[in-house]
């Protein structure tokens, strides 16, 4: 694959996740930091996102959770674009209950 068309790919992704981040309802103002925590979670890991488990994820969110200077808000954000990173595009239900910290904390 030459580097023009692995741009494009990476591209066509990022646009696929903002814009499967506004279907989940976060403010057009708050897409760019949750493709910021998309985007160092999967800088942080040595695998394809389709390798990745649920421990893996436990295992990075359980490092962002232990930092003291991290407010809930942001933890919410790292969670919520996770979630939405991992979703299936036919289902944009971001939690069983239909509840999620974007709910909560972009309402505001």
């Amino acid at each position: 694959m030459s580097a023009m068309d692995k741009d494009a790919r990476i591209s066509r992704f990022w646009d696929k996740f903002t814009d499967k981040t506004i279907a989940y309802g976060v403010k057009k103002d708050n897409v760019r930091w949750y493709v910021k925590h998309a985007e160092l979670y999967i800088k942080s890991q040595n695998t394809r996102l389709a390798l990745h488990t649920p421990q893996t994820i436990d295992n990075y969110l359980e490092v962002k959770g232990r930092n003291t200077r991290l407010k809930d808000w942001m933890f919410c954000q790292i969670i919520d674009s996770l979630r939405i990173l991992f979703v299936d595009d036919d289902n944009p239900s971001i939690t069983d209950t239909g509840i999620s910290c974007t709910m909560i904390y972009d309402s505001k």
